[in-house]
C-alpha cells in the first residue's frame, strides 16, 4: 500500500525551498550534489552558529526559513562558479586536512 503525502511550499529562494508534509514534517529540498557535499557542510556551521555570514545577514529576512535558503542559494552560487571554472581550466580541487 502506497501512502501519498502531499508537500506544501513554505519559502523558496532560488534553487532552494522549504517544504512541510500533511504530518507537519519540514523538508529542505535544492540541488542534491551541493546538498550532499557543501550545502550539509553549511547547514552544520549554521546550526551551531559558527557562519559568519549567516550570522552577520540572517537579521535582514522577514523569516529564519528565508535567511537559510538565501545563505544556501548564495554559496551554491558560489560553489557552482567555482566548479565550472575549474572545469574549464582543468583544475583539480583537493582538500588540504
Amino acid at each position: 500500500m502506497q501512502i501519498d503525502t502531499t508537500y506544501r511550499l513554505i519559502q523558496q529562494v532560488g534553487l532552494f525551498k522549504f517544504l512541510r508534509n500533511d504530518a507537519g514534517d519540514d523538508f529542505l529540498e535544492g540541488p542534491r550534489d551541493y546538498l550532499n557535499t557543501q550545502g550539509a557542510a553549511l547547514l552544520k556551521q549554521v546550526e551551531v552558529g559558527a557562519d559568519a555570514i549567516f550570522n552577520l545577514t540572517c537579521g535582514q529576512h522577514a523569516s529564519i526559513e528565508r535567511a537559510i535558503l538565501q545563505r544556501l542559494q548564495t554559496d551554491y552560487a558560489g560553489w557552482q562558479g567555482l566548479n565550472q571554472f575549474c572545469d574549464a581550466h582543468s583544475i583539480e580541487m583537493t582538500l588540504n586536512e
